[in-house]
């Protein structure tokens, strides 16, 4: 029966429950004062505080005490909504899964799940268009990439990696390519769909507040490393009537963005269990999985082992109940190889390798195992796993708790290196073949887990992939995809410098795309400096950090043309130039066209101009013709201006129609004007109207109905150059709407 139907016949609908929270609370134990906090929350009539903290170390606790608010709300018919950070490693991600646990309780975000169904199908229309591009390319029987469609086809992260080298125009070429089938508002959805969800999720949960409370969760936050800004964010907007509960293993570090945040939060810490809480919890474990009372001797030994961690003293007593062992000696405390060792040493042989495996893999299902697995059957080891305690049900199957397996993988790691090495290599193989087939979401996370055991198995050949799929997505200025990327890949335990230091740069990158340049500048000076950085990253981020430099308001500070030019020469004298470090070359064309030095700018493009030649980049060519075009007007170099633009013009004949580049072909009227070519100019500025009015480009727009109103005054047509009605409102539409 419907809720609604209930609600008419004046009953209420019982609570929907969650079996397994039930099965915990017949042991649960400790955290008192914890629950006592959240209850004191959720029943007051206003909020008083709208978060709440909860930290600890790992194994403590802090997911069973979630799930145990999760279970009282439910009682309660809060509507609520629980997410794991090993599970949402975007904002889109963990939206989604606030959006469907809401709904289980009742709770529809109809404008939320409307734009997110849209955003699915463009992914969807997107994939299928880069794979019809593909195939035509195939047909036509031509080498990979070499127009612009095939270009940014390949260059979709869910389709593929990149086929060719990266342009220093490839992002135009693929944002052109998605103009062809998606509108303004589709492109901006898919390129970084994180605004847009944001705010229809709390438009949609203000409507929910207002009539009642609502409780959301986010679980072991010290993997959302680049989620951070955007949870504080959200925290602060929030409706009153929404509590936001948060628990990882720190506290958040959001004082200096958001000062006084604590003032607004209740922070509780989860410590290790007392001995008469773990005892407590030893007794009524025994009993939940056996019935009666356990030994005295054995309860005292389990007390010891597990040093305070209740993950630790449910799965000794599982041991012990279902297989017998009892000989649980103290072990040497904080020794995380000699705890597993012991914990391994009452596990049953044929149980070991399914254990073994089931922790190297980070989320795992009968095939899983069974591809890392020599023998033994599958099916019956997965359905024996799914009852140990330290098993968690996710999304994609099931998973070892995260401190099991940080301290399974890492005993592992020490005792028989070859073998951890050889299970990350065989799940490489299996993520990799599943690849071959798999489509969207599930594309995107195989490729997070290809690369992470490719991590674990060869960290240098790891990070190579890494930063191979990271360069792709900056590229192509894909920000979901790459706060994605980061936020897994920054949970990885690495072990060398350069792989930490890799990691940091696209982070820095990451903040560049987000306008963040304090810190992005901070990381690329800090890698610049380090003498210990290999070259190419060192380049790279010289690179970067000339970018920043070059920004006409740093030029203007005392030595800042001298600073820009000494960091940008730098970065091409490392190592050879490739499609990253060709832009050091435009950057420091602007530090030339700043001085007014022409001549210096020319130069520096004419280089942009021989490398791209000599890949033939024909993108490439376009942009650096653009740039040279554009000088040679200011100039008044008029037999240059002309030679340029033809070669634009003959450029624009063997690639795709694309507004982007249309619209450079057709820029800078005032100069075609200067020379007396006033028709032409004239024609050209109302082509360009429409091309930037496809691509809502308001600074564009502004320069070409100033160019048009000056051609036109300049033939005496004055009226017409004042009257346009419609060109002053597409100015209106553009800056007001």
């Amino acid at each position: 029966m419907s809720n609604f139907l209930h609600r008419l016949l004046g009953r209420e609908p019982a609570p929907r429950l969650i079996e397994e929270d039930v099965d915990l609370e017949q042991f649960f134990t400790d955290a008192e004062h914890a629950c006592q906090v959240f209850e004191e929350l959720v029943s007051a009539e206003r909020l008083p505080k709208r978060l709440l903290v909860i930290h600890g170390v790992g194994g403590v606790g802090k997911s069973t005490l979630l799930k145990m608010y999760r279970l009282s709300c439910r009682r309660q018919r809060i509507p609520v909504a629980l997410v794991g950070g090993e599970e949402t490693p975007s904002p889109v991600d963990m939206l989604a899964d606030w959006a469907d646990d809401l709904s289980d309780d009742g709770v529809t975000l109809s404008t939320f799940q409307s734009t997110l169904t849209h955003y699915r199908a463009l992914q969807a229309k997107v994939e299928t268009e880069a794979k019809k591009a593909s195939q035509a390319a195939e047909k036509l029987g031509k080498a990979a990439a070499k127009t612009a469609v095939e270009m940014a086809a390949s260059a979709i992260p869910v389709v593929g990696p990149l086929a060719s080298a990266l342009g220093g125009a490839g992002a135009e070429a693929f944002v052109d390519w998605l103009r062809g089938f998606l509108s303004k508002p589709d492109l901006e959805l898919y390129l970084d769909p994180t605004k847009r969800l944001t705010d229809d999720f709390l438009s949609d949960l203000t409507r929910v507040a207002a009539r009642q409370r609502v409780v959301l969760m986010a679980d072991t936050y010290e993997q959302m490393t680049t989620l951070g800004d955007w949870v504080r964010d959200l925290a602060q907007r929030l409706p009153e009537n929404v509590l936001l509960v948060i628990a990882g293993r720190a506290m958040p570090e959001w004082e200096r963005a958001w000062p006084g945040w604590m003032g607004q939060a209740e922070i509780v810490k989860l410590e290790e269990m007392t001995p008469d809480d773990l005892r407590t919890l030893v007794h009524r474990y025994y009993a939940h999985i056996r019935g009666g009372e356990p030994d005295p001797r054995q309860v005292e030994a389990v007390m010891k082992f597990a040093r305070g961690l209740p993950i630790a003293a449910t799965t000794v007593v599982q041991l012990w109940v279902k297989h017998g062992v009892e000989d649980f000696q103290a072990v040497k405390p904080q020794v995380v190889a000699d705890l597993v060792d012991r914990l391994l040493e009452g596990v049953p042989p044929d149980m070991q390798p399914a254990l073994e495996a089931a922790a190297v893999l980070r989320y795992f299902n009968a095939d899983a195992l069974r591809a890392l697995l020599d023998s033994g059957d599958a099916n019956e080891l997965y359905a024996e796993l799914r009852r140990w305690p330290f098993i968690r049900p996710r999304r994609e199957g099931l998973a070892v708790h995260s401190t099991m397996r940080e301290m399974i993988n890492e005993a592992l790691h020490v005792r028989t290196p070859k073998r951890f090495r050889a299970l990350h290599d065989q799940a490489t193989v299996y993520c990799e073949t599943r690849l071959e087939k798999a489509t969207g979401d599930e594309r995107e996370r195989l490729m997070l887990e290809r690369l992470y055991h490719r991590v674990r198995a060869d960290e240098e050949a790891g990070i190579q992939l890494f930063e191979e799929l990271a360069e792709e997505l900056v590229h192509y200025r894909l920000v979901n995809q790459l706060r994605a990327l980061l936020n897994d890949v920054n949970a990885y335990p690495l072990e060398q410098e350069n792989s930490c230091l890799w990691r940091e740069y696209y982070n820095a990158r990451l903040a560049h795309l987000e306008e963040r340049l304090a810190d992005a500048e901070n990381m690329y000076q800090t890698i610049s400096e380090n003498e210990r950085v290999e070259p190419k990253l060192r380049a790279y981020a010289l690179c970067d950090w000339g970018q920043v430099l070059s920004h006409y308001e740093r030029l203007g500070q005392s030595g800042g043309i001298e600073k820009a030019t000494s960091i940008l020469e730098r970065s091409l004298n490392l190592v050879p130039l490739d499609f990253h470090l060709v832009r050091s070359f435009f950057h420091l064309a602007r530090v030339q066209r700043y001085q007014a030095k022409w001549d210096e700018q020319t130069a520096f493009l004419e280089k942009a101009t021989e490398f791209f030649e000599q890949r033939k980049d024909e993108y490439g060519l376009a942009y650096v013709y653009s740039e040279m075009k554009r000088g040679f007007a200011r100039r008044g170099l008029w037999r240059d201006l002309f030679i340029t633009q033809q070669r634009l013009e003959d450029l624009s004949c063997s690639l795709p129609e694309a507004a982007v580049l249309k619209s450079k072909i057709l820029m800078w009227n005032w100069s075609w004007a200067l020379v007396g070519r006033l028709s032409e100019s004239e024609q050209n500025a109302r082509e360009s109207i429409g091309l930037i009015r496809s691509l809502d480009d308001p600074v564009s727009m502004f320069h070409v109905l100033r160019d048009l109103g000056w051609v036109l005054g300049y033939q005496g047509r004055y009226i017409e150059a004042n009257r346009d009605g419609s060109l002053r409102c597409d100015i209106d539409e553009i800056f007001v709407g």
